[in-house]
């Protein structure tokens, strides 16, 4: 797949996990202006994702006890619209395979839900069934 200007674009699958945790995080503003303004904020980085995903602000993640050794696993730390502290530092954690321009987005949260990543167990398990699921695309 290639972009208008003729780059590899990076096909981007969102996991359920993912799509509930857009969901709760807009329904935390109080107006509707604030709430669009976040999902404006997300869908930029998606987009961008797909022509380079390894965005400044992004870094390698030590994977939960799995071994895909065709995927990278990465956090974008990124600021959120209209939030401050804590709640205002937003995490996307996803997963690259540049062999088939593929990135599956895992966890969306903030720092105030997680001060550090969600655990490894559960990142472990979402994991897993998202990748053995890709085998299938």
């Amino acid at each position: 797949m290639t972009s208008e200007n003729g780059s590899l674009k990076y096909k981007v699958i969102p996991s359920t996990k993912f799509e509930r945790n857009i969901k709760v995080l807009k329904k935390q503003y109080k107006s509707k202006r604030a709430a669009r303004a976040f999902f404006v904020c997300i869908s930029n980085i998606i987009e961008a994702l797909t022509h380079h995903p390894q965005l400044d602000g992004s870094r390698l993640e030590p994977w939960p006890n799995l071994n895909y050794p065709d995927w990278e696993f990465r956090k974008l730390i990124f600021s959120m619209p209209e939030r401050s502290g804590a709640s205002g530092e937003g995490r996307l954690m996803y997963l690259v395979n540049q062999q088939h321009l593929l990135i599956r987005l895992v966890w969306l949260y903030t720092h105030e839900d997680f001060k550090k990543r969600p655990p490894d167990k559960d990142l472990k398990t979402l994991m897993r069934e998202l990748l053995d699921d890709t085998e299938n695309i």
